[in-house]
């Protein structure tokens, strides 16, 4: 959906990694357009345009680099399917809570941005296959005691969490006695978490593993069990997906016929090699090389 934040999965389509599994926020009717859908537009070369929007906050699936570019995996994952589809595309910087209506308003055609597949989010956007799929997990200082993070023993403990992701809407339904800090990015939390404000930061795996497994970043450790999607499906979800306008079901399965080429001619594992962490890897993965 980030004071350098990273991704453990475990679902289903892509990876088994402690990873990343940033939420959508609710629907805005009001942002719907009422003109026809464009679901592509064409260059002055007649090549397909095919646009899309991503919160650029949530290494290492999407953040931008030092040069202003918007980066990660499922970026060049992105990519590669534009590749196959032999079309161009560009990339757009949107905050998480306008990324869906941003979408609806045809701002861009594509939401690529690490987005959960859950039943609520399927009535304002159409899904492709999922890309990838982690658990949700805790991350604290390496100094940090708390070791325990059931609801009950984090009553009236300080936990930070990106506003309106799945982590937050699980938060907010099963851990009501818990202090409940909501930022903007993970990077602010992590950020709070740092200085002492918090004591805990809940997000996806794949951001949190890249950032345990981050040399620069040891500091901080996975504290207590992972959460798994399967724990509440319906705020979770089962993994991640791009998104795209519900009208536009011909775009989504060219894309979907394109991530399975990617899948298929090794190109998905490449780009997991050169971008996410080992540990990521490990967790996060599984589901794309097999399925």
């Amino acid at each position: 959906m980030n004071a350098t934040l990273t991704k453990t999965i475990a679902a289903s389509i892509i990876v088994l990694l402690a990873a990343c599994g940033k939420t959508t926020p609710e629907t805005d009717k009001k942002a719907a357009a009422t003109e026809p859908a464009a679901t592509a537009s064409v260059d002055a070369d007649a090549k397909k345009v095919i646009r899309f929007g991503s919160d650029a906050t949530y290494p290492p699936f999407e953040s931008t680099s030092p040069n202003g570019d918007i980066v990660g995996f499922d970026i060049d994952v992105a990519k590669a399917m534009c590749e196959v589809m032999q079309a161009k595309c560009t990339f757009t910087n949107q905050d998480w809570d306008g990324i869906i209506p941003a979408l609806i308003a045809k701002k861009y055609d594509v939401i690529a941005s690490a987005m959960s597949v859950t039943p609520e989010r399927k009535k304002a956007v159409l899904f492709t296959k999922m890309i990838w799929a982690t658990p949700n997990l805790f991350v604290a200082k390496a100094d940090g005691q708390i070791n325990n993070t059931s609801a009950e023993s984090l009553k009236g403990v300080d936990v930070g969490v990106q506003q309106g992701t799945v982590q937050d809407h699980y938060l907010t339904k099963h851990y009501s006695g818990t202090n409940i800090k909501r930022y903007k990015t993970v990077e602010d939390a992590i950020a709070d978490l740092g200085t002492g404000r918090l004591k805990l930061v809940f997000a996806d795996g794949g951001v949190v593993t890249h950032l345990v497994d981050d040399e620069a970043n040891k500091g901080y450790k996975i504290a207590g069990d992972p959460i798994q999607n399967s724990a509440d499906a319906d705020i979770l979800g089962a993994g991640t997906a791009f998104a795209v306008r519900p009208e536009d079901k011909a775009l989504a399965d060219e894309l979907n016929k394109a991530f399975e080429t990617v899948r298929a001619n090794g190109t998905y594992k490449k780009i997991a090699d050169n971008t996410l962490s080992l540990m990521c890897i490990q967790q996060v993965i599984k589901v794309g090389l097999k399925n």
